[in-house]
């Protein structure tokens, strides 16, 4: 079987299918997808499904999180780092998003450097430095290993997942965006919605724009189940036109309607409440002094079944932020980390940060994951002549 450079023809692909924290996804090589352009849209559509209902002819599993590529380069730049460049497939419209990184599927790109020897074991951690190409952001991963290869298993467990895994732990460098951590230029920001009307938002890009609301501003309590939010067509059009004008004050598009087909899961939207007792979707209580920030993220316009990762890093890095919504929900219990109550359970993210509470600069997140290989082998694309 000969492996030809976009697939042509019958021609193949290496690629793994592979989760990542609470998200999967198709890893393959960046040298191996079409380059930028209606092509390499074209390609990873048709990878994941999108055009088919369901995404039934394709890998993608009909989900925000089920629905992620992760192209990697196997040409190492100056300084070393590997390069790696994410889209998030829409997995009900031919629709590819560059527009952010993923912090669950971030675990898997450092699983796949060593296992596709990228990187040269050095047990019991192997340090891989991984250089996000949507961002610009550096992350620095460690990866459990032994004498000839990654460690495929561990005792270390991720709400969300059910079996335990080796821990993987990723930091991002120096995380705020080009445009800085408030990318408009403030904390809080109002935004007239319409069909809302006015609205507080804190606008944060800490690995990458989230839109934060208090849960309270759209009627809810905060501890809502993604199956109540999804259920609520009304609620669901509010949250997306919000974030539609968010995503015009950010530049991302020229009218909110635009948003969900343009940019669907750039910024994502997040509601925040104080810690309160709660109930996860898989039946567990969660205590209110368990947790520091409550909170439920959106993505690609339905609830997200956990909580993003990248989310996460920005959710915890904004609670460091004095005059943020977050910050003023927060109860926080600890100076360089966050607990995040999300449906699923609890997150843990560490946050550096350096200066006074008014000109608090963050330095670095970082999250701990498990990934696990599920799938290594050869795709055949359709033609894309």
């Amino acid at each position: 079987m000969t492996t030809t450079p976009h697939g042509g023809r019958w021609g193949t692909v290496p690629a793994s299918l592979v989760r990542g924290g609470t998200s999967r996804g198709v890893l393959l090589p960046l040298e191996s997808v079409p380059p930028e352009g209606p092509d390499r849209d074209r390609f990873l559509v048709e990878l994941m499904g999108s055009d088919d209902p369901g995404q039934t002819d394709g890998f993608g599993g009909n989900t925000s999180t089920t629905s992620k590529v992760m192209m990697v380069s196997h040409e190492r730049t100056g300084g070393g780092d590997i390069p790696y460049l994410f889209a998030q497939v829409d997995p009900r419209n031919p629709v590819v998003d560059y527009g952010g990184n993923c912090g669950n599927m971030t675990a898997a790109v450092a699983l796949y450097a060593v296992i596709e020897g990228l990187v040269q074991p050095s047990p019991p951690l192997t340090e891989v430095t991984l250089l996000n190409m949507n961002t610009d952001t550096r992350i620095r991963a460690t990866v459990p290993t032994q004498a000839d290869g990654a460690e495929v298993d561990g005792d270390f467990r991720i709400a969300g997942i059910s079996t335990p895994g080796p821990e993987i732990v990723t930091e991002y460098l120096e995380p705020a965006g080009q445009r800085g951590q408030y990318p408009t230029g403030a904390p809080i920001e109002i935004l007239n919605v319409p069909g809302v009307g006015e609205i507080e938002v804190s606008i944060v890009d800490i690995s990458s724009p989230l839109v934060f609301i208090r849960a309270a501003d759209v009627g809810l309590s905060g501890d809502e189940l993604p199956d109540q939010i999804d259920g609520d067509a009304q609620l669901l059009e509010n949250l997306e036109a919000i974030r539609g004008a968010a995503a015009v004050r950010l530049g991302f598009v020229e009218r909110p309607e635009d948003s969900a087909r343009r940019t669907p899961g750039i910024p994502k939207l997040t509601m925040v409440s104080s810690p309160r007792e709660y109930r996860t979707s898989l039946g567990a209580t969660v205590a209110d002094a368990d947790i520091d920030i409550l909170a439920r993220i959106m993505s690609v316009q339905r609830a997200h079944h956990a909580y993003a990762m990248t989310g996460a890093l920005c959710t915890a890095a904004a609670t460091k932020l004095t005059g943020t919504i977050p910050h003023s929900l927060a109860v926080p219990r600890s100076a360089d980390s966050v607990r995040i109550g999300h449906p699923k359970g609890v997150t843990t993210v560490g946050v550096s940060v350096s200066g006074d509470a008014g000109e608090a600069h963050v330095e670095g997140v970082s999250v701990s994951r498990t990934a696990r290989y599920l799938m290594r082998g050869m795709i055949r694309p359709r033609t894309l002549t």
